[in-house]
């Protein structure tokens, strides 16, 4: 998917989105780096939410 670079201090790193995926009420996508995570985002009743796991 997309690709962006990473940055921190002097040294830099390529990331990606290797997953996003609609749920209806919210969204689902995974950062691949030189480590991973997957974020959760969605919106509710009393503003917008954002999680990892």
């Amino acid at each position: 998917m997309d690709t962006f670079i990473c940055k921190h201090k002097k040294r830099a790193w390529i990331g990606s989105i290797t997953r996003f995926k609609k749920h209806g009420s919210h969204y689902e996508f995974i950062i691949q780096s030189r480590f991973s995570i997957l974020v959760v985002l969605g919106k509710t009743s009393v503003g917008y939410f954002a999680c990892n796991a």
